[in-house]
């Protein structure tokens, strides 16, 4: 692989991966429990949605949202208040520095790896219960994309629940060429034994895409919600293990 610019688009997951095993001090996914969400439209909504409901219900959240909203440092939240502005810069300095002395094999962090580096960072150094996690572009290769499966024997870190939100034509020739091969690759933020929750789709070959992967990846875990709600489970009590 070609390295890349700090702010160009290089999808795949090895730069970060290496960033976070081998560069910083201690890997943060280990302490990390994740609600990770997808999709072309909706993503911040749910991610809001799904933080303040956690935090009402009594847990310490973690936010990380792509694009920031009105500056840099409210992509990255805490109870849903943005890290503080002086504290984002310090440790964007800090990530940018072991970046440049880390002289890795496959290139630089691009800007966006390293506000993932240093979201989940803080939020491991936050001690937080949960962490809703906006993938930045696409899914499988997205540098958010770096977590294991909820059992935490698989991978570093456990993904718990995985939301796949409406999936239309986006970023085409880049993540897909049509909008199946765009929900395949969304879809790979998927973890076998999580639960995967598939928000209503308009696209019906997107939907179908969507629903093979879950099935393969983890089967009878799966919520799928429609303008007319069908479930391929029922779920009477969900809450986040211990």
């Amino acid at each position: 692989m070609a390295p890349e610019k700090p702010d160009g688009i290089t999808l795949g997951l090895e730069r970060i991966t290496r960033f976070l095993e081998q560069v910083l001090p201690t890997d943060p996914r280990a302490q990390l429990r994740v609600v990770h969400v997808a999709g072309t439209n909706g993503k911040g909504s749910v991610c809001a949605l799904v933080s303040t409901a956690l935090i009402a219900a009594g847990y310490r959240v973690g936010t990380f949202n792509s694009p920031h909203f009105l500056e840099p440092n409210d992509a990255v939240r805490l109870q849903g208040v943005p890290i503080p502005k002086d504290e984002y810069q310090r440790l964007r300095q800090w990530i940018e520095e072991l970046d440049t002395q880390a002289l890795a094999e496959h290139g630089r962090l691009s800007q966006f790896e390293q506000t993932t580096a240093l979201a989940l960072w803080w939020f491991a150094q936050s001690s937080v219960d949960i962490a809703v996690v906006e993938v930045g572009l696409g899914g499988q290769r997205d540098a958010t994309n770096v977590f294991g499966a909820a059992d935490g024997q698989r991978g570093v870190g456990r993904s718990l629940v995985q939301c796949i939100c409406p999936v239309d034509e986006d970023h085409l020739g880049l993540i897909g060429n049509n909008v199946e091969e765009i929900a395949r690759e969304k879809a790979g933020i998927m973890r076998p034994g999580s639960w995967i929750v598939i928000a209503n789709q308009d696209r019906s070959e997107a939907f179908h895409k969507i629903r093979q992967v879950a099935h393969r990846v983890s089967p009878g875990r799966i919520i799928n919600v429609r303008r007319q709600p069908t479930y391929d489970i029922h779920v009477p009590n969900f809450a986040i293990a211990e």
